[in-house]
């Protein structure tokens, strides 16, 4: 949404009405897109410490999910308008930057303020999460510097052919290591789910014979009500 916003704001034009509304909406999404972020951190900050109640967790916990929070610090709440803010830089640079050694040092500076940020805040609650993302970073900055032999700085095809098959590497490396980390917090997950649900049932059947042995089954003693008995007689002058 970045990328289109941005081009389109190099078309901006009121000469129709068409291009008009595109035009409107275009600088609402700018707006939008730009104040997201700070909105976000603003947010975050003012309710710092109301973050683990469980109704802003079912309202706002989106915002941030598996942010730690338990020593009331306020930079792990920065991670995602950070992270934000980094994307757009980046889509901005894209589009209005046609110099590709520009592009690759500006992704490249981020991402070394992101591996910083990440490695000294840690800002996720889970170690393995915070080392993913460092993970994520470094890749990024080894791209962006796989990146420069594609640009002018070496014209021999061969060598240029063979940085891309080292880059195409390097990225089906990065999906791999993602995909082992998300299987393996998703086969977590499913454990977890799958103990707490055992241990409720056992509970439960615990809970039931407890109640079986302290208080004794008093049996009801079912009679049968006679079917057809008769009615006392009313007579007087019945003998």
């Amino acid at each position: 949404m970045a990328l289109a916003c941005f081009a389109s704001s190099k078309i901006i034009s009121f000469a129709s009405g068409a291009q008009t509304l595109n035009s409107l909406l275009t600088v609402v999404l700018l707006i939008g897109l730009i104040s997201y972020p700070l909105f976000i951190a603003s947010f975050l900050r003012s309710r710092s410490d109301e973050l683990e109640d469980e109704v802003h967790i079912k309202k706002f916990g989106a915002l941030y999910i598996n942010i730690r929070l338990e020593y009331e610090e306020e930079l792990p709440l920065l991670q995602v308008p950070l992270q934000l803010i980094r994307d757009f830089v980046l889509a901005l640079v894209m589009v209005f930057v046609e110099e590709l050694s520009v592009e690759v040092s500006l992704m490249t500076a981020t991402s070394f303020f992101m591996v910083w940020f990440n490695a000294e805040v840690t800002p996720f609650s889970d170690l393995t999460r915070n080392r993913q993302e460092v993970f994520n970073e470094y890749i990024l900055v080894a791209s962006g510097c796989i990146v420069f032999a594609l640009t002018a700085m070496i014209p021999e095809r061969r060598i240029r052919y063979n940085v891309g098959w080292l880059y195409i590497g390097l990225v089906i490396f990065c999906i791999i290591i993602n995909l082992v980390l998300v299987a393996r917090r998703l086969r977590y997950k499913v454990w977890r789910f799958w103990l707490s649900y055992s241990h409720s049932e056992k509970s439960k059947q615990e809970a039931l014979k407890n109640l079986r042995d302290k208080v004794p089954l008093v049996k009801m003693a079912t009679r049968k009500a006679p079917m057809d008995r008769p009615a006392p007689s009313t007579d007087l002058n019945e003998d």
